[in-house]
């Protein structure tokens, strides 16, 4: 659905390796999100006091 492939499209191989490539350059986006919303919101409160 993310990368427009729905219903009878998984059985197209063409259609299925494109979408596969869209599909990961999505999830490696969402992995750089992520990691950059952890580290702007999670902290270490004794790294903080003695660090």
């Amino acid at each position: 659905m993310a990368v427009g492939l729905g219903g009878e499209q998984y059985a197209d191989p063409v259609a299925l390796d494109a979408a596969y490539s869209s599909a990961m350059l999505v999830c490696a986006g969402l992995l750089v999100a992520g990691g950059a919303l952890s580290w702007v919101t999670i902290r270490n409160p004794a790294f903080l006091r003695f660090g």
